[in-house]
């Protein structure tokens, strides 16, 4: 269901995870704080990319896991091994 635009970031995430068939470990990639904290919330590691809305400085302050400057670092940071990120979690 797609009209749920004042949803939380959160529960839209926790929703796509219940229908997510996983192979491997999922990551959250965003753009935005709150694009983190819905990660964070579900255990998962967040990658920031700084060609979004957001800044470095939002996407640091909110944790996220990994910054990435271009698609070609993401497409990089996405083929690594990324259990060393923590997904905000201790």
């Amino acid at each position: 269901d797609l009209d749920t635009e004042n949803e939380p970031k959160e529960a839209t995430l926790g929703r796509a995870l219940v229908e997510l068939v996983r192979p491997q470990r999922p990551v959250m990639v965003g753009d935005r704080r709150f694009d983190v904290m819905a990660a964070h919330a579900h255990g998962l590691p967040a990658i920031g990319v700084l060609w979004g809305v957001g800044d470095g400085h939002e996407l640091r302050a909110a944790g996220a896991d990994l910054l990435v400057s271009t698609p070609r670092e993401l497409r990089t940071a996405l083929r690594s091994d990324l259990t060393t990120l923590g997904g905000g979690r201790s």
